[in-house]
């Protein structure tokens, strides 16, 4: 069920909350090239099958963390 709930795309607040990091932390993996990332009116949105590529063990804690 948890999957039902998995969000297609995730903004920088978003992931750095589930990542517990700050979100500048986020920008700066989608400046250099550590996570993919799209840009939808002007605003970057995270991909979660990106997050899965770039954090596997993060990703299923973040769809862990949804499922509740």
């Amino acid at each position: 069920m948890a999957e039902d709930k998995l969000k297609a795309v995730y903004t920088c607040q978003e992931l750095a909350t589930l990542c517990n990091v700050d979100r500048s932390t986020i920008w700066r993996w989608c400046r250099k090239g550590i996570i993919g990332y799209e840009k939808i009116n002007g605003r970057i949105r995270i991909p979660s099958s990106k997050i899965r590529r770039m954090l596997p063990a993060t990703f299923e804690s973040i769809r862990d963390m949804e499922g509740t």
